[in-house]
């Protein structure tokens, strides 16, 4: 297990942009942060952050504590998630950090799930989340995203990726947010049955106004988010943000396959603001 690939801390955010955005640029975060009775945040002392509460399974966000930064970890090949829970102890132990470190999981299922298999599959995981320490009262301290490949999905349910919390004199803002899932707070499928693009936007904004509700509570502000892909970059270079260390590959590769929508995309958006990509000329390409 020690032997596998781990590549980290791709997707640092471009967190000096915000002395740059003007106030209409948050206007979304500020319209959420609102209407949000926004609740109490729990700290999970031993693995140095805090949590935005959210059920047994999974928390809604984490964010570092002072003097701390939430390090995205890359598994390559994915461990099959039986594995996965010692192959991830085992890393942290190397590394110096407490199992309680952990603030997320990132997982690759073979197959969609019934409410009812669903259940089944979260009852060990829970578990395993009790044994580790990371249940704060009744809550989970790990956020969670379950992704089926549309393609090579794993044969088992696997670890993709997790997160965890270091010490760190790093400045700028670093967190973890749980994925979220087309269903409201009753339990209902958003346009249920309807898969026309007008119905299939209507789950994209159900999706998008739940994460930015979540950041708010968390206090992360994302300016970004208003701005067209090539004013990102702008902005970047602007702050020098370490676009060398960013990523945008939709592939499960170390390396950017620059073919995928994710890379041209990436491509367009530098073409588009006249700056030579610094990913490409690390990697030599």
């Amino acid at each position: 297990m020690a032997s596998r690939l781990i590549s980290l801390d791709r997707r640092r955010l471009l967190a000096r942009a915000l002395a740059l955005s003007a106030a209409p640029t948050l206007s979304r975060v500020a319209a959420a942060a609102a209407i949000v009775n926004p609740p109490a945040l729990l700290e999970n002392e031993a693995g140095g952050y805090r949590i935005l509460p959210a059920g047994t399974v999974f928390c809604g966000g984490a964010i570092p504590v002072s003097g701390h930064e939430i390090v995205h970890a890359l598994v390559s090949p994915w461990v099959p998630l039986k594995d996965g829970y010692g192959f991830i102890q085992s890393y942290l132990k190397s590394i110096g950090r407490p199992v309680q470190a952990l603030c997320g999981m990132e997982l690759r299922s073979p197959q969609q799930m019934t409410f009812e298999a669903f259940r089944a599959f979260n009852a060990p995981y829970i578990e395993q989340l009790t044994k580790w320490d990371l249940m704060l009262g009744r809550y989970s301290a790990v956020c969670r995203t379950n992704v089926v490949p549309a393609r090579d999905a794993p044969k088992e349910p696997s670890l993709h990726a997790f997160s965890y919390c270091v010490p760190s004199n790093y400045q700028g803002i670093t967190f973890c947010i749980s994925g979220t899932a087309d269903i409201d707070q009753r339990g209902k499928v958003v346009a249920e049955g309807d898969v026309s693009p007008a119905g299939m936007k209507q789950r994209l904004q159900y999706c998008v106004d739940v994460i930015t509700e979540r950041l708010a509570e968390l206090e992360v502000l994302t300016p970004l988010l208003e701005l067209e892909q090539w004013q990102v970059v702008e902005v970047g270079f602007q702050v020098g943000a370490p676009f060398d260390r960013t990523w945008s590959c939709h592939e499960e590769s170390s390396e950017p396959c620059w073919a995928c929508r994710g890379c041209r995309a990436r491509e367009a958006a530098f073409t588009q603001s006249g700056k030579a990509d610094p990913m490409r000329v690390v990697r030599k390409l």
